[in-house]
């Protein structure tokens, strides 16, 4: 025996605020975050990473030893925020794209927030070569 009854709910994996929207306004738009998305890193690093971290470097060859750990921690706590405030952009940001499933959205979210990871963990590779290099 069939029994039929009423959907009290909607699927939670359809974003149904973008489904009349083309597909070119969804390009777009995600051609925008990415240019907003890297001028908003290159402004982080240029404004706090790249300073702080000339200021150990240099201040690591002038005193010839390798910098304190309150400044490797000074300096790993300003990428850790750093990191976190962009990976919170990208979380509030890309809803915004226009998606219309939430899976498509989540995938996009982890890539986006994976190669965040990779990158900084380059910088910080670098990083910290170049302070072992400062020191002899």
């Amino acid at each position: 025996e069939l029994e039929l009854r009423e959907v009290t709910s909607e699927p939670t994996s359809v974003v149904w605020e973008h489904m009349a929207m083309p597909h070119y306004r969804v390009l777009i738009r995600a051609a925008i975050a990415a240019i907003v998305f890297f001028v908003a890193v290159c402004l982080f690093n240029i404004l706090l990473y790249y300073p702080l971290t000339h200021y150990v470097l240099r201040y690591a060859q002038k005193a010839g030893k390798p910098p304190s750990s309150f400044q490797t921690s000074g300096l790993g706590i300003l990428i850790g925020a750093g990191n976190n405030l962009i990976a919170n952009c990208i979380w509030i940001g890309v809803p915004w794209l226009g998606f219309k499933r939430k899976d498509q959205a989540d995938i996009v979210t982890f890539a986006v927030r994976t190669l965040l990871v990779l990158f900084n963990t380059f910088a910080l590779v670098l990083v910290t070569a170049k302070k072992l290099a400062a020191v002899g």
